[in-house]
């Protein structure tokens, strides 16, 4: 299997600063056609997301998971299936406990990416990450994956897309 990463916040989802109301939720330009043209290349989607939101107390794991089932429910009504998400909630400056800690599945660490990278046997050269922060692309090149690409929510994510497709990177 080869795979796409994406990260959340600023690629798939404007960045809203601890997103915590599903009336929030706001799509990237182009996101779901930018999408399709990445599926129609046989590459599987996973969505992996630091949410220390939920370590800090912002918000709970269930409101969390609704936010997801929420993104998942639309990107799939845009025939855009969503293989997996996987999220961290931890941070070292967590109020919540358990969540108070540094961990593999933070990003910059690859944890999240080798999570999926084992439980579905995904080629790693011939995969890619799209994150909109230095800490997603540090993720990506410490999974090994191919190529790691820095996304700006200004623009368009088809456009994107197409010029990754254009310049035979992906």
């Amino acid at each position: 299997m080869i795979a796409c990463f994406l990260d959340r916040d600023g690629v798939v989802i404007k960045d809203k600063n601890y997103l915590k109301n599903l009336k929030d939720i706001k799509y990237t330009t182009g996101i779901f056609e930018g999408l399709t043209k990445i599926i129609d290349k046989k590459y599987s989607i996973f969505i992996i997301t630091n949410q220390s939101g939920v370590g800090r107390g912002y918000f709970s794991e269930k409101k969390l998971k609704s936010i997801h089932n929420k993104i998942e429910k639309k990107l799939k009504s845009k025939n855009v299936k969503i293989k997996g998400i996987k999220y961290c909630p931890c941070h070292p400056k967590a109020k919540i406990e358990k969540y108070k800690r540094k961990c593999s599945m933070r990003k910059p660490n690859p944890g999240m990416i080798n999570y999926f990278i084992k439980k579905y046997a995904i080629d790693r050269k011939k995969s890619f990450l799209i994150g909109d922060k230095r800490s997603d692309v540090l993720a990506g090149k410490r999974a090994k994956l191919k190529n790691n690409f820095i996304y700006n929510d200004k623009k368009n994510f088809e456009s994107f897309v197409n010029n990754l497709i254009n310049r035979n990177k992906i």
